[in-house]
């Protein structure tokens, strides 16, 4: 099991130093009492590619454990006109380590799903967010039989390249043998910087 963390620390760097990713890039961060988040995302602009992007994040929980994810998504403006929204629409492939079940609940699988930001355009500094991914039975491998990912936030433009958030967060991992684990289900406060 070293080597999986070992590999998906090494994918996770890689995709955050390639040369190809271009710039908009942003940094998210966000706590609460028990767990900390960063994620890392960033547009790939090469040829055909115009609208693909890729993220990486990592989850320490320190009750529950470790959640670590790298994505390639397809990005673009969802077309409502009083209601500005970026979604983009793809796959997580996510990492799963809880720490109270031993190490035979490790989970390794692929997430299909979205995310979206939301600015209200009359309030141009006030908008709204979330994620949500899930991973069927097919689709996760390992220890675990399941993976689900929902999110919401709600966030405050304090100037055009960052803004602060509230959100609620759960993560959820369901086993064969076993009863579903929640790696994290509660509210945390953020800040996402673009640059």
């Amino acid at each position: 099991m070293m080597r999986l963390r070992l590999l998906v620390v090494m994918v996770v760097g890689l995709g955050v130093s390639h040369p190809a990713l271009a710039q908009s890039r942003s940094l998210d961060l966000n706590v609460n009492d028990d767990a900390v988040r960063l994620l890392y995302s960033s547009p790939i602009q090469r040829g055909p590619f115009n609208g693909l992007g890729m993220d990486a994040g990592f989850l320490r929980n320190t009750e529950e454990g470790n959640v670590g994810n790298l994505g390639v998504h397809v990005a673009g403006d969802a077309g409502m006109r009083n209601l500005p929204t970026e979604v983009a629409v793809g796959a997580n492939l996510f990492w799963a380590d809880p720490d109270n079940l031993g190490d035979e609940a490790e989970t390794l699988g692929l997430g299909l799903g979205l995310r979206f930001d939301s600015v209200f355009a009359q309030y141009n500094r006030l908008g709204f967010g979330g994620r949500a991914y899930f991973s069927p039975k097919v689709l996760t491998f390992l220890d675990g039989e399941r993976y689900s990912e929902l999110g919401f936030r709600i966030n405050y433009h304090i100037i055009r390249e960052a803004h602060i958030y509230a959100g609620y967060r759960r993560i959820r991992i369901g086993f064969e043998d076993r009863p579903t684990q929640t790696m994290e289900s509660g509210f945390h406060g953020g800040l996402k910087l673009r640059f």
